[in-house]
């Protein structure tokens, strides 16, 4: 373990593209081990979430001053360490680093993306949700959030009052753009609770595809080498994918096939939506998808060396427990099926 995390560490530009959501998957993992392994690299994220969190927070006519902001954040922790004894390192602004957020020549605003040095235990105080809050001076600077793998999915409030959950392994951010859509455009899967309203559009970007409220409660799902979907709850979604557009009712799942280049719409049961609760519930899906999901929610990396085992049909309700409960279900339901636990990694297989 390392005593502070800082810019002369040689994993410094790894953990900024994974807090700019710009990790691809292999080091967005190995990001994840640095933090289990490194108090320092974790108490340096979870600190950036945390300033980043309070101005999202403050997103409105009055938006909180990113300089105060660290002032404000510097000041609690140093008052925690004064009484557990810890000693908080330098303060002030020489401890954000701002860089160019990438707009556009002539864009009106900045995207403003704070490095926050070594900081104490205090912070290890700090929720588990990773909220990337880059709204400074104006309402439509993306806001951006995101849920870890192995973390337990829960509701997040959006700016506009919409209600999301956000499935592990994902990321979701929100903006209103200059023809005053409200736009949340997502990497993985997300549960929406949106109030129609006359004076706005809400449109989810996934992907492929463009989901448009229509007063409704429904989710998306879009990960990265996987068929987009939108399964509707209650209401109404209109769909517009690069096959058609579709509007959907309650009860009713579109699957985008990129192989055969269609859009499948089929029933689908209130359980669909059971992930919001932990409890995962798969119908005659494939087992390389139901273990890429168990992956997500357990933060292990399944490998099914057999393509005959990965392709066989599963029907199965996961409750909320624990990973070795959730592999001997597999077990009663895929005949023959075995499998093997090391760290992060589990092996299924058959004798």
């Amino acid at each position: 373990m390392t005593d502070e995390y800082g810019p002369d560490d040689p994993r410094w530009e790894a953990v900024h593209r994974f807090l700019d959501g710009l990790s691809p998957l292999p080091e967005r993992r190995e990001v994840e081990r640095w933090m289990s392994d490194d108090l320092s690299v974790q108490r340096y994220i979870k600190a950036h979430t945390k300033v980043w969190s309070m101005i999202g927070r403050r997103i409105g006519p009055n938006p909180v001053d990113p300089e105060d902001a660290w002032e404000s954040i510097q000041d609690r922790i140093a008052e925690h360490d004064r009484r557990e004894r810890f000693a908080l390192p330098g303060r002030g602004i020489e401890h954000l680093r701002v860089i160019d957020g990438g707009l556009v020549e002539n864009a009106p605003r900045r995207r403003i993306a704070w490095r926050v040095a070594s900081v104490s235990a205090a912070v290890l105080l700090i929720g588990s949700t990773y909220v990337l809050a880059r709204a400074v001076s104006s309402s439509s600077v993306p806001v951006s959030y995101m849920a870890m793998r192995g973390e337990t999915p829960h509701e997040q409030r959006l700016p506009d009052g919409a209600r999301v959950v956000l499935a592990p392994d994902s990321r979701l951010s929100f903006a209103i753009d200059r023809n005053g859509n409200h736009v949340a455009t997502l990497v993985g899967e997300a549960s929406f609770t949106v109030q129609h309203r006359a004076d706005r559009v809400f449109l989810v970007r996934a992907g492929d595809i463009e989901t448009r409220d229509l007063g409704t409660e429904f989710d998306v799902r879009a990960y990265p080498g996987s068929d987009a979907r939108v399964a509707v709850k209650s209401g109404r979604v209109s769909v517009k994918t690069p096959y058609g557009t579709e509007v959907l009712e309650g009860g009713r799942l579109e699957q985008v096939d990129i192989a055969a280049r269609t859009v499948h719409v089929t029933a689908v049961s209130l359980a669909y939506f059971d992930w919001t609760a932990g409890r995962l519930v798969f119908t005659d899906s494939p087992l390389r998808e139901v273990a890429d999901e168990l992956g997500r929610k357990y933060n292990v990396d399944f490998d099914i060396g057999d393509a005959d085992l990965a392709a066989v049909s599963v029907t199965v309700a996961v409750p909320d427990g624990t990973l070795e409960h959730t592999l001997g279900l597999l077990g009663q339901t895929v005949a023959g099926l075995q499998y093997k636990v090391d760290g992060h990694k589990v092996q299924l297989f058959r004798q």
